[in-house]
């Protein structure tokens, strides 16, 4: 019997493969710190101490709003709030097999107009998934507003479950002088955290293991008789 659980035990560990562990960044996170800079790291977002480094290279520039959420609020980390174009990149201090934004406060006022695209990895090109909450659309690669204060959640992941280390895009003013975007929430998914292994073995792998498991549960009788 003994040899028969551990057997099980054994393929439950190794069929389930890597556990991922999924952290969400509040508001409260994104809006703490300095105004008006062009790098801000958020620390210890997770049991693993992960941090997030979000960076610009000027005319870039990243703010904070405060408050809670709600009608006409926006909290959270703004960036191009001197309504100038420029890319930002977040890098994860640890790689990771997803990460999501809830964009808000994006902007079509009148002649004024902005858009989010060109969202790369580190590693290579990122597959989006788009949820419009309000006044936004995605063609694959861009988000734009169709009104004030559009409002979309963009997740972004890596052909085959590969994994990433930062995300970037440009934020582009496309007419007039818009007041920018806020994140209000972020969510990632740690590529393996903390676990001693992330492999999955072949079928043939689990016939070698079923095979070593009989051999000794046999000498195991023979010892007995």
């Amino acid at each position: 019997m003994r040899f028969s659980i551990l057997a099980a035990a054994s393929a439950v560990y190794f069929a389930a493969g890597t556990v991922h562990a999924q952290t969400i960044i509040p508001h409260t996170v994104l809006q703490s710190g300095a105004s008006g800079v062009t790098s801000k790291t958020y620390l210890g977002l997770d049991a693993q101490g992960t941090s997030l480094t979000a960076a610009t290279l000027p005319p870039g520039i990243l703010s904070t709003i405060g408050g809670s959420p709600g009608p006409g609020r926006f909290p959270g980390l703004w960036f191009g709030g001197n309504s100038q174009s420029a890319v930002y990149r977040f890098t994860f201090s640890s790689p990771v097999t997803f990460a999501e934004f809830l964009f808000t406060g994006h902007s079509k006022v009148g002649e004024s107009a902005e858009t989010l695209g060109n969202f790369v990895s580190n590693t290579g090109a990122v597959l989006g998934t788009f949820l419009n909450v309000q006044n936004t659309t995605w063609d694959g690669t861009t988000l734009f507003a169709t009104d004030n204060d559009g409002r979309a959640v963009l997740g972004f992941t890596r052909a085959g479950g590969a994994s990433f280390s930062s995300i970037s895009f440009n934020y582009n003013v496309i007419s007039g002088s818009p007041a920018g975007t806020v994140i209000e929430r972020m969510r990632f998914t740690l590529e393996s955290p903390g676990l001693p292994s992330t492999t999955v073995p072949e079928p043939s792998t689990y016939v070698l293991m079923a095979s070593g498991l009989a051999a000794l549960a046999l000498a195991s009788r023979r010892r007995r008789a």
